[in-house]
């Protein structure tokens, strides 16, 4: 696993700086992502690129595509953000590693998401890692910040962003603080592919799910002998069905049972 990272001056003159302070690669494309994107109009990285041809040199923004390799480390914890990142494919993961090694990982990247909480934080308290190969579009910080102060619509889908990551924690507190292993992973799978399938979640329809048991230990507080143990009561019991990153939930309402969530 490489240790590389972003850094403070990731971004300079709208470029990526070679050397230890980067880790993913700037990819040189004739068009940005952002153009034939198809994440939904409530997203933020949506709101943020929302009429950006029309809108004026004071508004707009630099962004540079890059590209992550699998396991890459692309922020790392107590280093200034330096620039803000859209995930455009791929998967990553948001994590705390104690001094010891033992880690917890706070929050699953998907496309679209926006890692909010860097905006006006001058010093990271968490780690970005990529779980799959992974492109993203990285914004200059005062850019985005005068974009989302100027406009009354894209600071409320910001707003809307931060307190859906608020839940998010409030969520993830209570299941590590009250419920049951069953309950954590349901909730947890169910949550991912509620994401996936812009909240209409489809019986018998395979997602993408790259995510190993060590990453799902490590986002529900368990032992990864123990998730395996409850996957398989999961797969037993026909509730889904969990290929190399492929998951098909096979009883949807049996699911959101053991989650509590009907």
């Amino acid at each position: 696993m490489s240790n590389r990272t972003f850094g403070a001056g990731a971004l300079r003159n709208g470029t990526a700086i070679k050397g230890d302070a980067v880790a993913v690669k700037q990819q040189r494309e004739p068009d940005l992502p952002c153009r034939r994107c198809g994440i939904g109009e409530g997203r933020l990285c949506r709101a943020l690129t929302r009429g950006v041809s029309q809108m004026s040199k004071e508004c707009q923004f630099r962004q540079i595509p890059c590209a992550a390799a699998e396991n890459e480390i692309i922020y790392s914890k107590n280093t200034p953000p330096g620039d803000i990142f859209a995930v455009c494919q791929g998967w990553a993961l948001r994590f705390v590693e104690l001094a010891d090694g033992r880690r917890q990982n706070l929050a699953v990247l998907l496309p679209g998401d926006i890692c909010v909480a860097t905006l006006f934080e001058d010093e990271l308290h968490f780690s970005v890692q990529a779980v799959t190969k992974l492109r993203i579009t990285r914004f200059a910080r005062a850019d985005l910040t005068r974009r989302i102060l100027s406009d009354a619509h894209t600071l409320e889908v910001y707003g809307k962003a931060c307190a859906a990551q608020l839940r998010d924690v409030d969520e993830r507190a209570v299941d590590l603080g009250r419920r049951s292993a069953e309950e954590r992973v349901s909730r947890l799978i169910l949550g991912i592919v509620d994401r996936l399938s812009g909240h209409r979640v489809l019986q018998n329809h395979p997602y993408a799910f790259p995510l190993l048991q060590r990453h799902i230990a490590d986002l529900t507080g368990l032992t990864p002998v123990h998730v395996s143990r409850v996957m398989s009561e999961f797969r037993n019991a026909g509730l889904l069905r969990l290929t190399k990153r492929s998951l098909m939930i096979t009883n949807l309402t049996g699911l959101e049972q053991i989650g509590r969530l009907n």
